[in-house]
């Protein structure tokens, strides 16, 4: 997944509506818990009541316009995975399971409900807050001028007086969580850490003592790198190489994401510092003001055209990106997908009424399709024939047709008069 893509809140909330339209267009968004957690931190701004609820409100509709998908908390991933769930590092987020369905055709399938996070986002895009959100952001506020992150009571071995830099400190942590006499404290520092459930705590355990494993990383994989980036960041302290900053406790748990997306953009100084030590020859990261910059050539290409020209240029590049001279977009989507795309006869094809009712009577079909009682766990990637996720769409949403278009002026008449007939 060559444009899945991550972003902290610096780099989302410096982006306007057009250019949340063709960050949708053209990447596949990626939103961590993390991010909704800092938008809702802003009703605890000293600001006036009627402003940060906007701020909100606004914040919260840019997100539902991207159409992302929302990854699974990252301690929910620990303890699955430390309780024997394979957790896929594939550049892609976990989302949460759906319902595994068969159609009468016999095609497998996976029905995903709703996900909470957009249920919420929706409900504070109609500035629909209840006490518990009020109460949230107060206590998400005051963790963070406590700063969570208690350095001094880490267990730190004594070597780190001898490292320098950061290339020391990394070099340092992938020997010192290799070392086989280090994986007891290792465990014990992530299960204390990432506050598991004592019952999953009391299973691994168990099967260290067993001798099941005898590295950490071989049956943990995902915890081990999330242990890493804290490992990293209390050794760069200690040493002096970093600055703590309050916010440090919000700006680490975004990297804990990173395995689920190709592309990681932030604006943030430890972003900038730490986010390349653990990205991969396939990962990438820019920053939030370039990708701004590049989504702001797309929309003044766009802006240049006339009513009717700008129209048929949105369906013509609806599936792939203009060819803009210095374009991070327009490169990346050259390196990975193919340039036919780009002069294929569906590129700017608009689809008939019928053939969208058959479309969206199809889509019926199998999301009411009976569930899979005899296989309880999911499908296999390559055993999946369909994936259906659950949305909510509002009249003041983009369509999903990708006319750039609100849907109450493009399809939801045509979804009303379908619904009559």
């Amino acid at each position: 997944m060559f444009n899945s893509i991550l972003f902290d809140k610096s780099a989302f909330e410096s982006l306007n509506i057009d250019k949340i339209f063709f960050l949708h267009q053209y990447y596949f968004p990626v939103v961590s818990h993390i991010l909704i957690i800092e938008i809702l931190a802003d009703l605890k701004k000293e600001d006036t009541d009627r402003d940060k609820y906007e701020r909100v409100q606004q914040l919260s509709h840019k997100i539902l316009q991207l159409n992302p998908n929302y990854t699974v908390q990252y301690q929910d991933l620990i303890e699955r995975e430390l309780s024997g769930e394979y957790i896929e590092l594939g550049r892609r987020p976990i989302v949460a399971q759906g319902r595994n369905v068969i159609s009468e055709t016999g095609q497998k399938g996976v029905v995903i409900p709703q996900q909470v996070e957009e249920q919420i986002l929706q409900r504070w895009h109609e500035r629909k807050f209840d006490e518990a959100d009020i109460l949230y952001a107060d206590q998400w506020r005051k963790s963070i001028e406590a700063n969570s992150i208690d350095i001094a009571n880490l267990d730190r071995p004594e070597e780190i007086q001898s490292l320098k830099n950061l290339p020391d400190i990394t070099n340092f942590v992938d020997q010192y969580m290799s070392h086989p006499d280090a994986q007891l404290d290792i465990l014990n520092n992530v299960l204390t850490l990432y506050h598991v459930n004592p019952s999953i705590a009391s299973q691994i355990y168990y099967k260290y003592e067993t001798n099941q494993f005898s590295h950490l990383c071989t049956v943990a994989p995902y915890c081990c790198f999330c242990y890493k980036i804290f490992l990293t960041f209390s050794f760069a302290l200690a040493r002096g190489i970093y600055t703590p900053r309050k916010t440090d406790i919000i700006d680490l748990q975004y990297l804990y994401y990173l395995p689920f997306a190709t592309i990681f953009t932030s604006n943030d100084k430890f972003h900038k510092m730490f986010a390349p030590l653990f990205l991969e020859d396939d990962q990438i990261f820019i920053l939030g003001s370039d990708l701004k910059n590049d989504l702001s050539k797309i929309v003044a290409v766009r802006d240049s055209l006339e009513n009717e020209e700008r129209a048929e240029w949105v369906l013509e590049h609806r599936q792939y990106p203009p060819d803009i001279e210095s374009s991070f977009t327009s490169e990346l989507w050259k390196q990975h997908v193919r340039p036919t795309l780009r002069t294929s006869d569906e590129s700017g094809k608009v689809r008939t009424s019928e053939e969208n009712k058959k479309i969206v009577d199809r889509t019926n079909r199998l999301a009411n399709s009976p569930i899979n009682t005899e296989y309880a766990g999911p499908f296999k990637d390559e055993e999946t024939d369909f994936v259906i996720i659950e949305r909510k769409i509002g009249p003041n949403d983009f369509c999903p047709c990708m006319s750039g278009k609100l849907f109450k002026d493009c399809h939801l008449p045509e979804v009303k008069r379908n619904k009559n007939t």
